[in-house]
């Protein structure tokens, strides 16, 4: 694309068109808590801003360049779960704009909107960018190290290579692993024509840069009071609470368990370029395929390419124990590492083909396609509600509001859901509490309080999604479903004669978008809400 023609004249309107868009996307999809631990990182904050004794895992003390933007933020409103929220979509319109900003500073203006655009239509990104977690953080500072590094490519400036270094620094203090994007950056300079002595010095400039952001990174956790041995200790919490083996216990062969566990994983990764987000992710698919045939003879898509399959790879193959072998979880969410590479890549690519679509009825359908593959991704994201933490806090929700109808005024809940529920829960009529409902005397108490106030209810929860074998879908399910830690509470209720109800919620698409219609659909079995009978 030459000049100021076509798209380059019309950039500006329609980058903010695309960021207006993916932000109205996110919007009709948002709701609160999106994330498992959301309203943990606000407690957190506070604990860390108040100078408390820390009340939880000791990670969540470590990521303090995320917790510190946190406090910061809330300075200017509140620290509040909702408050929070409105930080990730800035975070997410950020991530748009410096996607664009890479895409064109590699390409040209054309590349540069079909990146933004597949970016912020994708339904990853529509799903996890507005969750208050560090991810978010991580995702929009790797966005930057991107753009920063092909602008060091096309410049060759020290300047721009040392920010790009310090960022990369910086992601210890939000999510340690998107440091790794450092390789990809040395590899495609070590791979440069330039002369050796050059190419070690711009190596060493780019680790002297993330080396400074480390320490800015420690120093954060100094002036926090979390020492260099907080870190450890963190990270040996964190390795215990992540890990999971190669497959089930009855399977022995370390082959054969190792070969499942990829065989889950690629299930997993399938989300990316065939799952939920099929119609963008077919794009994707082709835009990585481009860009690494291309990557041979172009420094930029070598970086670009070597970005997605290093964090894809690590994903999938990255021990965090040796001995037993395990491997760290694999969640959907930690796919949104490859989203701005993938995006740029993919505005490259269908750039490219546009332009050598010379034929009229060919670029009518070529762009009817893409803005139906856009429409689908505004559409989809529902069908992701049926995920871990998602539906417990949203079963939690919907018995809130089913709370009037039943008389409900004391609901209790186990007891590990305390650094769980936001804040604004608490406001919706209904009193909060905690049960350990694995002690037996606790379980026996519990059930004279609702036999001795019929306002007083306790929700059992089904098991949480925690691996791939456990994806929770439609039907009604046995009580040996619920969690193993409140797994005698239905089967004693039946017995007792208690009164229990079902607790459901739209769990795709096409029943959420129902749903607020006003139409009510048989939904997905999260939880039971247990209750003594009126007579």
């Amino acid at each position: 694309m030459n000049g100021e023609s076509g798209a380059v004249r019309a950039y500006r309107p329609l980058l903010a068109l695309i960021v207006v868009g993916g932000l109205a996307i996110r919007l009709l999809h948002f709701a609160l808590p999106l994330g498992s631990d959301d309203q943990v990182w606000i407690k957190v904050a506070r604990e860390i801003a108040g100078g408390q004794p820390h009340t939880d895992l000791p990670v969540y003390y470590t990521r303090l360049v995320w917790t510190w933007l946190l406090i910061g933020w809330g300075t200017l409103g509140s620290l509040t779960l909702e408050w929070a929220s409105v930080l990730m979509f800035m975070l997410g319109a950020l991530t748009i704009l410096l996607v664009a900003a890479a895409a064109r500073a590699a390409f040209d203006a054309r590349a540069a909107l079909l990146a933004a655009l597949v970016y912020a239509a994708h339904p990853l990104a529509i799903t996890f960018d507005t969750a208050a977690l560090p991810d978010g953080l991580a995702v929009c500072l790797l966005a930057a190290t991107i753009a920063a590094f092909i602008h060091y490519l096309k410049e060759r400036r020290a300047r721009t290579l040392l920010i790009c270094g310090l960022i990369i620094g910086l992601q210890f203090g939000v999510k340690n692993y998107f440091m790794l994007v450092s390789l990809p950056c040395a590899l495609t300079i070590f791979a440069s024509p330039l002369p050796w002595r050059q190419r070690c010095a711009q190596i060493g400039i780019l680790a002297g840069g993330a080396s400074a952001g480390l320490a800015v990174a420690l120093l954060i956790g100094a002036l926090s009071g979390v020492g260099l041995g907080s870190h450890i200790e963190g990270a040996g919490h964190y390795v215990d609470y992540i890990s999971q083996g190669g497959g089930s216990e009855s399977v022995r062969s370390d082959l054969v368990r190792f070969a499942a566990l990829l065989v889950g994983r690629g299930e997993v990764l399938t989300v990316l370029f065939f799952g939920f987000g099929a119609a963008i992710g077919c794009l994707t698919l082709f835009g990585l395929i481009a860009t690494a045939v291309g990557a041979r003879r172009n420094p930029v898509l070598l970086f670009i390419a070597a970005t997605v399959l290093l964090f894809v790879l690590f994903l999938m193959l990255m021990p965090v124990r040796l001995s037993p072998l395990t491997f760290t979880q694999f969640h959907e969410r930690y796919l949104t590492v490859v989203l701005p590479a993938l995006s740029i890549a993919t505005g490259a690519a269908l750039a490219a083909a546009w332009q050598a679509l010379t034929a009229r009825p060919l670029k009518i359908a070529a762009a009817g396609m893409l803005l139906a593959v856009v429409a689908y991704g505004g559409w989809v994201p529902n069908g992701m509600h049926d995920r871990y933490g998602v539906l417990e806090m949203r079963g939690l929700a919907r018995a809130l509001g089913m709370a009037p109808g039943t008389h409900t005024q004391v609901l209790l809940l186990p007891i590990h859901f305390r650094r769980l529920v936001p804040d604004s829960f608490y406001e919706r009529g209904v009193t909060l509490r905690y049960v350990d409902f694995a002690s037996t005397a606790s379980l026996d108490s519990a059930f004279d309080a609702i036999a001795a106030d019929p306002t007083v209810a306790i929700i059992a929860f089904r098991k949480p999604f925690r691996t791939l074998s456990e994806r929770l879908r439609t039907g009604d399910y046995s009580d040996a479903t619920s969690d193993a830690l409140e797994a005698g509470l239905v089967p004693t209720a039946r017995s007792r004669g208690y009164s229990i109800e079902a607790v459901r919620v739209p769990y795709d698409s096409l029943r959420v978008w129902l749903a607020r219609a006003g139409v009510d659909t048989r939904g997905q079995l999260v939880a039971w809400l247990i209750r003594k009978p009126v007579t």
